[in-house]
């Protein structure tokens, strides 16, 4: 009679992001110069998108107070794994739809960088991503 030993499965850890893009817009805005609040996190910094475009501009970077940097760090501490196990979900819950807020996120780890727009109503989001999406838009409240 021969045994098997028993194998634990395990999973790999997802690695938390190198650097992180975040923000909100709205879609419908008319505004061109308030449309978006844009945030770029990197190497213990944070920088603030001074475009207001609806779509980060890496030339337009200013960079913010240390008291800030603490302010949006948990949001590179806290990136859920559920983003980076579904990287071909750019699209989650219907961003944008009924003149609603989208917040946008660009994670970069291990040198790919992946985008997703998400429904900053978290009622419309899948529930893995609702605290964070619901603590994204406080971050971004207090910046």
């Amino acid at each position: 009679m021969a045994l098997s030993a028993c194998k634990k499965e395990t999973t790999a850890p997802v690695p938390k992001p190198d650097s992180l893009i975040f923000g909100r817009y709205n879609p419908m805005c008319v505004t061109p110069m308030v449309c978006g609040q844009f945030y770029l996190l990197q190497n213990n910094m944070l920088f603030a998108d001074q475009s207001y475009y609806m779509t980060p501009n890496p030339f337009a970077l200013a960079k913010e107070p240390d008291s800030l940097y603490v302010i949006a760090k948990q949001l590179i501490d806290n990136f859920p794994a559920y983003l980076l196990n579904h990287p071909s979900d750019s699209l989650i819950g219907c961003p944008g739809c009924a003149d609603g807020a989208v917040i946008r996120l660009w994670a970069t780890a291990n040198d790919v960088r992946t985008k997703w727009d998400v429904n900053a109503d978290t009622s419309q989001i899948p529930a893995e991503l609702r605290t964070y999406i619901w603590q994204a838009g406080h971050v971004l409240d207090q910046l």
